[in-house]
């Protein structure tokens, strides 16, 4: 029996829990987050399955604004808003800038997905920044948005593996359309902020530019989601992640 999407999200919330403070090892902790990307595709794809064997499509949820801010700080943060714009991407959303506070467009399933997300992500990349303290604050901001495009790229990865081990045919096909549901969702979020909200402006990162902390935040910010051998941790090759959490 195919998930629901609540014990999706329920198993992307206990994933994203397994931090440090709970036990796990850091290398457990920067494989949750491409595992929380990797659930949520599968639970897409058992969807369209479940679908193409008779069962009634679930009706699509409305597009929303949400009011509860992704994050809310006492100023913009160019890292913070990156970071948001690649989660948010990765999970079917849009998001925008209110004062100093990240909101989120999109339904109510990918927004949870993206809050968990970003939470996680967030925390790991502040644990990161204090190995690096040292460095002066202009090295350590582009460090932080190069962190924030590293996730952002761990992410897209996390989809392209599951292309990669689906089986040609039918199993590549079943990727293909949960990738496109993605995308839609996207474009749905990136139409009602721009057309019904007349949010136009784009999350910007600015500021003077360091290519070489830029480069070490990357690669940093790609360990969050990366093992230790350098591979995508989606899962172990095992596509369908069944049951509750």
């Amino acid at each position: 029996m195919a998930m629901t999407t609540q014990e999706a999200l329920s198993k992307v919330r206990k994933l994203l829990r397994m931090t440090e403070d709970r036990g796990c090892t850091e290398a457990e902790a920067k494989q949750a987050a491409m595992m929380a990307q990797r659930i949520m595709l599968a639970h897409r794809i058992e969807s369209i399955e479940a679908e193409a064997e008779g069962a009634a499509p679930a009706p699509d949820q409305p597009v929303e604004a949400w009011a509860d801010p992704l994050d809310q700080q006492k100023q913009k943060t160019a890292w913070r808003g990156r970071l948001a714009l690649e989660i948010c991407r990765a999970c079917g959303c849009a998001v925008f800038w209110s004062g100093a506070a990240l909101r989120i467009v999109g339904t109510a399933d990918n927004a949870t997905a993206a809050r968990y997300l970003y939470a996680f992500c967030s925390r790991e990349i502040d644990r990161m920044a204090k190995t690096h303290a040292g460095n002066g604050r202009i090295w350590l901001n582009n460090w932080r948005i190069g962190a924030a495009q590293g996730v952002g790229e761990s992410l897209r990865e996390a989809n392209e593996a599951a292309r990669r081990e689906a089986a040609p045919g039918t199993a590549l096909v079943l990727v293909d359309s949960a990738l496109a549901l993605i995308r839609r969702d996207r474009d749905r979020a990136d139409n009602h902020m721009r057309y019904t909200m007349g949010i136009r402006g784009k999350v910007r990162h600015g500021g003077s530019y360091d290519s070489g902390a830029r480069e070490a935040g990357k690669r940093d910010g790609r360990s969050i989601n990366v093992n230790s051998k350098g591979r995508p941790a989606v899962g172990g090759g095992n596509l369908r992640l069944k049951g509750g959490a």
